[in-house]
C-alpha cells in the first residue's frame, strides 16, 4: 500500500495537504513568535500519545531542494568539546549516478527515499499550555514495506540531510519488509522549529535531547498511522520499531528511545556510541587520543613518535622564526594564506596550539574514516608525511601536511576554516560557534553533556589535561548555561530503573577512537544486551553510504548477517514487551 496517496484528518495533526507542485522546489519557511521570557522545559517525562487505529493522517511532500551544507563533526574533543572539521571532499567510489556524496553522508537525489513535512510537531512537548506546532520534514522509503505487520526502521537523523545507510534502507528493509523512516534532529538542517538564528533562551527552552526523543516518537506515531499499523503488540498488524543511530550523539538517542518510549520503541540498534565518555570519572580523559595513536602506530609504525618529534621540532621553530612578531610571515612559510588564520592568534604561543590542533584534528578524521585498513587511507598518507625526517625540516614536514588536507583547487591553507574566532579557540579550548550548526552543536555540548577528553604527549607534543572549568566559562559566557552530563545522567537512571534494558545492540570498531569509551562486553551481558566488536572496523563501518563495499573485511561482512539475525529474533518476539 502506497502511504503517499493516503489523505485524510486526526483531531490532534489536522489535516495536512501536499504542497501545490509549483511550490515544490520552495521550503515554506514557518514563522513563529515566542516570549523570551518563558522558562526552561523538557525536564519531565511525556506520556506518549497514541493514534487510534483507524485515524488516517495526511502528509504532504517535501521540496525536493535539500542540498543544504552538511558539515561532518570529526570525533576530535579537547577539553571544551569536538572539533568541527569542514571537510567538502568527494569519493569517486560513491559517485554511481546516483547523486552528490559529500563527506560520507549521501544527498538527496533521486534513488533516495521521499521526504515530507508533518506539520503538527510540538514546538514544547512538555508544556501542555505550549500549542505551537512547526512543520518538521523527514524521509520515509516504501521499497520493501510488506504493509501492516512489518516492522518500521527509524534511523535516528541528526545535524545532515538524510542520513542514508543502505545496509538499513537495502539490507534490513529487504529482509524483513520494512518500512525506512529517518527523522531529522530539531535546529539542523531545514528543521528550525523557531526560524533561523535562535535566541540563546529559544535553545535553552526547546533544544534538548528529551525534545528530540519526543518529535521522533510523534513522527513515527504519524507514520504508524498512515500506514494502518495496529497499536496493540499482539495484533498480526502491529509494526515492531527499531531505533538505529550512529556515532556519539545518536547512537546514543538511539538506544535512549528504548528506554525512555519503551511503549513505542521496541528494539534499539547503536553503532559506535561511547556511552562511557560522557561523564567525569567514566574512563581515563587521556583514551580517546591515546586510541587514535595507538591505531596510527598500527598502521605505520614510528607514526606517532614521528608525528610528536615533528610538531616538537616546529614549537621551537615557531618560536625562534625571524620574523620577529609577524605571524603572518611565519605562517606563509606554512602555507597558510595570506589573512588565513583567526584574529584571536596574537601570539606564537597561541599559533603553535592551533597548529597541533589542526594536526589533532586530521588524526581524529583520519581514524574515523581508517575503514578498511589500508595503505591508501588518509591515516596512512598523514603517517607518512611526518616520517620523512631525514630529508626535511619539521616546517617543510608541516606545510605538506597542510597542502595534503586543503582542496585540490586551493592554492594556500586557510586556516579560518578549520579554526574558530573566540576566547576559547586553541587546542583545548577549541571554541565552535558562529557558522550553521556549529553553534547548535556547541550549544548541545555545552547543556547535554560533557566530554573529558585531554592529550597525553604521545602524539600530539603538549600535554593537556581535562580541566573542565574552561569549558564552563567558556559556555556560561557564550550561552548562559553551565555544562553537566545530562545525557550520561539520563542514561544511567533509565538504564537503573527500566525493566527494558533489554533488545539493545551496540557495535563497535575497534581502530574507532570512540571505542576506548563504549560497551565492548563482545556477546549478551547478564542484562540481555549485546554488543558486537569488528576488529578492522572504524567509526560506524557497518553503517556506510554504500552496501555491501567489495572490500568489506571479514568481520564487518559476518557482522552485516550477525546484526541481522539478532534483530529478526527480536523481531518475532515483537509481543513481549520485554
Amino acid at each position: 500500500m502506497s502511504l503517499s496517496i493516503m489523505y485524510g484528518n486526526h483531531p490532534h495533526y489536522g489535516s495536512l495537504e501536499p504542497i501545490p507542485e509549483e511550490e515544490e522546489q520552495t521550503k515554506q519557511q514557518v514563522d513563529v513568535v515566542l516570549s523570551s521570557s518563558s522558562p526552561t522545559k523538557a525536564s519531565s517525562y511525556k506520556n506518549v500519545k497514541s493514534l487510534d487505529d483507524s485515524s488516517s493522517v495526511s502528509w504532504s511532500i517535501l521540496a525536493s531542494r535539500r542540498l543544504c551544507t552538511v558539515f561532518k563533526l570529526v570525533a576530535f574533543v579537547g577539553i571544551a568539546g569536538y572539533f568541527v572539521y569542514n571537510s567538502h571532499g568527494t569519493d569517486d567510489r560513491y559517485k554511481d549516478g546516483g547523486g552528490l556524496i559529500r563527506n560520507n553522508l549521501p544527498i538527496m537525489s533521486k534513488k533516495n527515499p521521499k521526504a515530507y513535512y508533518y506539520h503538527g510537531q510540538s514546538l514544547d512537548h512538555f508544556d501542555s499550555t505550549n500549542e505551537i506546532t512547526w512543520s518538521h520534514p523527514f524521509f520515509v522509503s516504501e521499497k520493501y514495506f510488506k504493509g501492516p505487520g512489518h516492522p518500521l526502521l527509524v534511523i535516528v537523523g541528526g545535524a545532515a540531510d538524510n542520513i542514508l545507510y543502505p545496509f538499513v534502507s537495502e539490507g534490513l528493509a529487504k529482509e524483513f519488509g520494512g518500512m525506512v523512516l529517518q527523522t531529522e534532529h530539531r535546529f539542523y538542517g531545514e528543521s528550525q522549529p523557531v526560524g533561523e538564528d535562535p535566541t540563546n533562551e529559544q535553545l535553552n527552552d526547546y533544544l534538548s535531547p528529551e525534545q528530540a526523543m519526543a518529535d521522533a516518537v510523534e513522527i513515527i506515531q504519524h507514520v504508524q498511522a498512515k500506514a494502518q499499523c495496529a497499536i496493540d503488540r499482539s495484533s498480526p498488524d502491529y509494526c515492531p520499531v527499531i531505533t538505529i543511530g550512529a556515532s556519539h550523539y545518536l547512537g546514543f538517542l538511539s538506544a535512549l528511545m528504548r528506554l525512555y518510549y519503551p511503549n513505542v520503541v521496541d528494539i534499539a540498534y547503536a553503532s559506535s556510541a561511547p556511552l562511557l565518555m560522557d561523564h567525569e570519572g567514566g574512563v581515563n580523559t587521556n583514551a580517546y587520543l591515546e586510541k587514535v595513536s595507538k591505531v596510527a602506530d598500527k598502521a605505520v609504525p614510528g607514526c606517532s613518535k614521528a608525528t610528536h618529534d615533528t610538531l616538537q621540532q616546529l614549537n621551537d621553530w615557531v618560536l625562534n622564526a625571524r620574523q620577529s612578531g609577524n605571524l603572518d610571515k611565519i605562517a606563509r612559510r606554512l602555507g597558510i594564506c595570506p589573512n588565513g588564520i583567526p584574529l584571536d592568534i596574537t601570539s606564537r604561543e597561541i599559533l603553535n596550539e592551533e597548529l597541533v590542533m589542526i594536526v589533532a584534528a586530521k588524526y581524529a578524521q583520519s581514524n574515523q574514516n581508517y575503514y578498511p585498513p589500508s595503505e591508501n587511507s588518509d591515516l596512512v598518507k598523514t603517517c607518512q608525511i611526518f616520517k620523512q625526517s631525514e630529508a626535511t625540516t619539521a616546517h617543510e614536514r608541516y606545510a605538506t601536511f597542510l597542502k595534503s588536507s586543503r582542496e585540490a583547487d586551493e592554492q594556500c591553507f586557510n586556516a579560518n576554516s578549520v579554526l574558530a574566532d573566540g576566547r576559547h579557540t586553541a587546542l583545548f579550548d577549541v571554541d565552535w560557534h558562529g557558522e550553521d550548526g556549529r553553534r547548535i552543536w556547541e550549544f548541545q555540548q555545552c547543556r547535554d553533556w560533557m566530554i573529558p577528553v585531554g592529550s597525553s604527549t604521545s602524539m600530539f607534543y603538549q600535554q593537556k589535561a581535562w580541566n573542565s572549568s574552561s569549558w564552563i566559562e567558556h559556555c556560561q559566557e557564550q550561552f548562559g548555561v553551565t555544562p553537566t552530563p545530562r545525557l550520561q545522567n539520563l542514561w544511567n537512571e533509565l538504564h537503573a530503573n527500566s525493566n527494558f534494558a533489554k533488545k539493545l545492540l551496540f557495535t563497535n570498531g575497534m581502530n574507532d577512537g570512540w571505542s576506548a569509551a563504549s560497551k565492548l562486553y563482545n556477546g549478551t551481558d547478564d542484562e540481555g544486551v549485546i554488543t558486537l566488536n569488528f576488529p578492522n572496523g572504524a567509526h560506524h563501518s557497518e553503517l556506510q553510504s554504500e552496501w555491501p563495499l567489495s572490500y568489506d573485511t571479514a568481520d564487518i561482512s559476518k557482522g552485516f548477517e550477525q546484526i541481522t539475525t539478532i534483530l529478526q529474533t527480536w523481531i518475532s518476539q515483537k509481543t513481549n514487551r520485554d
